[in-house]
């Protein structure tokens, strides 16, 4: 995270309650300390004279000096002492503490009232001038102690150095370092550096440098005038939730960087601020939650529903910041509006388009979208005219099509897909088909090219439309491909459309958009064959069900690059979104311990079910330049992932439990029960 107008030189983890060495027990159950947020405790005279700041946490203790950082570990017959000490630090360096936290903690030792401190608490410690134009700042993330070096324009950050006793340093061939002490090993990450510049970001070598107890970084040659930026890190992370289920499944962000969550919530007391419905009015209703840009307040969350079941599973913003949702509705009575294009429920779970106001909330436009069988939309974009594409999959017969449209008639088998646009107003269809096989078709995901959209999805069916030029145009077996299909702006001809697939199982969730009119679709395979190029990340398939990244050009006839992700157990890609040097970000959830770690802020898996993980595609497709787990103890599931201006990561899932990452001071860090709704910001 750049800082002020200054530079950061290095960041890395020093310790965790419960991740930071081996000799935590591991039948201990997590403390009520575990589960809140790392303060810093000023001392007031209950410290020894020379430590200016102090944190505790279940099995450590550590002092902040002037000079050093002291970590006291619980060991198995002794403390274990690790010291961190800052090499040449300036006699004057100063130390304050940065954003003052509400609570205190009392020291009452023996019966004299003149000997009681009370301390204040502060997220972040911040050592001015450790160095000639160079602070130390200490702050935490997920409960873990984090370092920055902050370097101002024109610093020399050769003058850096870390001085270890108690624990000796080596670097790893992944060019992370290991400290070994008496009872284990302590891990900080290879730091990542790089600029940002006209909205991209430019790469910067650099890393630890290890002579002795010593340890210094190499940085390589950058512009000295600009921010340089250490490592992907939280941002914030924050869960929005009430006492029962509450799922995320769709994300937009705005060019202020304020976040747009939709899901549903079984909660009665799911958090609402000026919302537009106040109350949950049924069995599971949808929940709109728009968040500001620091991730700490609510400009607005509302309850959207009627008396039986609704969520949300797509959302996306107009030109004005309006809000579009989609998603489906057991409920008669969900609110729509007078005038629109549908206001009567057409039989089981229908489809809805919903527009709300960017400002407050409120509903501007709200329609039924399906026939007289389950209709559930997946995905929705908008256009250049702000008219609403959704994209799902239908059983029902009569699903609305419009005249000319490319295919009005439903193929039979369980499910067809469909793409269906709305006008801006919601009072017509501008145009609708179906797309599919007499088999089963589902629609998952659609993006927009101008007003030309391509859409994917999972197909069971051989006969499924494919285009003549395209990349693969025979149905691969198994039991189902990914189809990637393009139709023109008026919704009456395909104009390209291929499968993708190997012999087993696969399914397209997600589409995005990138320079050049390329390509790029995440979802999940089966197949040990399923179609890699020559270079690419990873051209095997690692057992279970694996990720699946894929990347073609814009008249689908070649790949640029697909690539596998994954490890032994089950792995799914959930949604994509790519940033403007060409990298595509994908997020999804994995329940394989040994899903590629680089770089990550979470290294290792948190535990239950599965976790989240999130994970960069360099822009040739031939490595992951980053890639993480989120999670903890308990179950995560990924909803989706979104991007702001200048390529910041925005995830949204489910949690199960208190332990998962959350950062302090954002909007809400404790569980409340059941699933919770989270939202999570990487600086990327």
């Amino acid at each position: 995270m750049l800082r002020s107008r200054y530079s950061m030189i290095a960041s890395a983890l020093l310790a965790s309650a419960f991740g930071m060495t081996s000799v935590a027990h591991a039948a201990d159950a997590p403390s009520a300390r575990s589960r809140l947020p790392l303060t810093f405790e000023a001392n007031r005279g209950h410290e020894p004279a020379d430590v200016d700041f102090s944190v505790r946490g279940d099995g450590y203790k550590l002092w902040l000096t002037r000079s050093e950082a002291v970590l006291a570990v619980r060991g198995a017959t002794a403390p274990v002492i690790v010291r961190m000490g800052v090499a040449g630090v300036a006699p004057t360096a100063s130390a304050r503490g940065e954003e003052r936290l509400p609570g205190v903690v009392n020291h009452v030792v023996g019966g004299d009232p003149r000997q009681w401190t009370t301390a204040p608490t502060f997220a972040a410690v911040r050592y001015h001038g450790v160095y000639p134009g160079i602070d130390l700042v200490y702050y935490g993330n997920q409960r873990q102690l984090e370092y920055d070096f902050v370097v101002a324009p024109g610093a020399d950050p050769g003058q850096i150095a870390l001085a270890f006793t108690g624990a000796q340093p080596r670097l790893a061939p992944d060019g992370s370092l290991v400290l070994t002490h008496a009872e284990g090993e302590l891990r900080f990450a290879k730091p990542i550096l790089y600029q940002r510049f006209l909205g991209l970001r430019l790469p910067v070598a650099g890393g630890f440098v290890v002579d002795g107890d010593r340890v210094t970084f190499t940085v390589g040659s950058y512009d000295r005038h600009r921010p340089l930026v250490i490592d992907p890190i939280l941002t914030y992370s924050t869960f929005v939730g009430g006492t029962d289920n509450d799922r995320g499944d769709a994300i937009a962000v705005d060019n202020q960087g304020n976040a747009y969550a939709c899901g549903y919530a079984y909660s009665l007391d799911y958090p609402v601020a000026v919302p537009a419905q106040a109350a949950n009015a049924g069995t599971q209703d949808v929940v709109v939650s728009k968040l500001n840009a620091a991730g700490t307040t609510l400009l607005y969350s509302t309850y959207l529903g009627g008396t039986n079941y609704d969520d949300c599973t797509g959302i996306a913003l107009a030109a004005n910041d309006d809000v579009f949702i989609t998603g489906r509705t057991n409920s008669t009575n969900f609110p729509v509006t007078a005038g629109a294009y549908d206001t009567v429920h057409n039989g089981n779970d229908d489809g809805f388009v919903t527009r709300l106001d960017a400002l407050t909330g409120l509903i501007n436009w709200s329609t039924f979208v399906g026939g007289s069988s389950n209709d559930q939309p997946m995905d929705l974009a908008i256009d250049t005219q702000g008219r609403p594409v959704i994209v799902g999959k239908t059983q029902s017969s009569n699903h609305p099509t419009s005249a000319g449209a490319y295919d009005t008639t439903w193929n039979g088998g369980s499910w067809d897909a469909f793409v269906t646009r709305l006008s801006a107003t919601g009072a017509s269809l501008s145009y609708s088909t179906f797309l599919g096989t007499s088999s089963t078709d589902y629609g998952h995901g659609v993006v927009l090219a101008g007003d030309e959209a391509y859409v994917t999805g999972y197909t069971t069916g051989s006969a499924f439309p494919t285009t003549a030029g395209a990349y693969d145009t025979t149905f691969n077996g198994g039991t189902g491909d990914v189809f990637v299909s393009r139709f023109n702006t008026g919704g009456t001809a395909l104009l390209s459309s291929t499968f993708v697939g190997g012999s087993g199982n696969e399914s397209g969730e997600d589409v995005a958009l990138g320079s050049g009119g390329h390509v790029y679709v995440t979802g999940w395979t089966s197949s040990t064959n399923y179609p890699t190029t020559a270079g690419a990340a990873d051209v095997t398939a690692n057992g279970g069900t694996d990720v699946l990244i894929t990347k073609l050009n814009g008249t689908l006839a070649s790949l640029t690059y697909s690539t596998y992700a994954g490890g032994a157990s089950n792995d799914y890609g959930r949604g994509v979104a790519v940033n403007s040097a060409g990298g595509a970000i994908v997020v999804g959830d994995t329940a394989s311990t040994g899903f590629p770690s680089v770089s990550a802020t979470q290294v290792a898996y948190g535990g239950g079910v599965g976790d989240v993980f999130l994970l960069r595609v360099q822009p040739s497709g031939g490595g992951f330049n980053f890639s993480t787990f989120l999670g903890g103890a308990g179950s995560e599931f990924a909803g989706a992932v979104a991007l702001d201006s200048i390529g910041d990561a925005y995830v949204i899932g489910s949690a199960y439990d208190n332990l998962f990452p959350t950062v302090v001071g954002s909007y809400d860090v404790t569980h409340n029960g059941g699933a919770d709704l989270f939202v999570t910001k990487y600086d990327m």
